[in-house]
């Protein structure tokens, strides 16, 4: 009889199968604001309390003496995770791991720090920031949101404005980024860590919106695994491996967006948190069970 309790932070459908692999050894508890959310019949208890309440959710872990708490595909989702698994002792990446793979801001530091290669940017908190910008295009980006929301490339001062105002709106802490745009071909690299030993699990070819739509820098198609020769395999592979150790990265999944171009490797982000259907890629692709290695 299962008697120990695991908690699923947020109860979309990028969280379903997660749930359902926490369910067959596990009590199941759903977190999620949205009382429809997908699964909120999936888990063997569903609490409607927002993911961002983390004091709420730390007094039911305390309640039911949880052994485990894990996310997908959401950066909010993350911190809570993070907040209470390293108040409990639960085997996850500390607060502060993840504050700086959710907030781009924090994450441009720990990227100079270690002499990462990555986009050039400015911080922008209000229009006069935006006299600091003189070439174009640049990619506007809100600093703590995930899965393009708020992203567009900028060619112009009178579009920089608008969608400045845009990202600021999208954004939690009300911080947008400006970034250079990379050249290149772009892959994300999905991995897994336990105590601060790392394995990739794949590279994936990312493939974004065209025509009118290719502003927006949303996906519309991956390729596992990904069309490179063993030289760049190698390349990317060495530096993600800098880059997990360089954000204190020692559990569960990670989902870092990469450029590469003329043999060179160039990070756009860092996730402390397995990418969207990233689970459904791998385990179709090479036949990993990504969301078990995760629990």
């Amino acid at each position: 009889m299962k008697n120990k309790h695991f908690f699923i932070i947020g109860g979309g459908d990028l969280q379903a199968d997660l749930v359902l692999h926490a369910k067959k050894d596990f009590i199941t508890h759903v977190f999620d604001y949205n009382e429809n959310c997908f699964c909120k019949d999936l888990a063997d208890y569903f609490h409607p309390i927002s993911i961002a309440d983390k004091e709420k959710i730390l007094e039911l872990a305390i309640k039911f003496n949880i052994v485990g708490i894990a996310t997908a595909a959401t950066e909010l989702g993350n911190l809570t995770v993070c907040y209470i698994g390293e108040k409990l002792n639960l085997g996850t990446n500390s607060y502060e791991c993840a504050k700086n793979t959710t907030d781009k801001s924090l994450m441009k530091k720990v990227f100079e720090r270690n002499n990462i290669n990555h986009a050039k940017y400015f911080i922008l908190k209000d229009e006069k920031d935006l006299e600091q910008i003189a070439n174009f295009p640049v990619v506007v980006k809100p600093s703590d949101r995930s899965a393009g929301r708020g992203v567009v490339k900028v060619f112009d001062k009178e579009n920089l404005k608008k969608y400045f105002y845009k990202a600021k709106d999208f954004s939690y802490n009300k911080i947008v980024l400006a970034e250079e745009v990379l050249k290149g071909r772009q892959f994300s690299v999905e991995t897994i860590s336990s105590h601060g030993k790392h394995q990739i699990i794949a590279i994936t070819e990312e493939y974004l919106r065209e025509g009118e739509f290719a502003n927006d820098f949303l996906e519309t198609q991956q390729l596992i695994p990904a069309r490179i020769n063993h030289f760049e395999k190698q390349l990317i592979e060495s530096e993600i491996i800098r880059v997990l150790n360089a954000f204190k990265i020692n559990f569960g999944a990670s989902h870092i967006e990469i450029k590469l171009h003329n043999n060179i490797v160039k990070i756009i982000e860092i996730a402390s948190r397995m990418g969207g259907w990233r689970d459904v890629l791998a385990y179709h692709s090479y036949g990993i069970d990504y969301l078990q290695l995760l629990i």
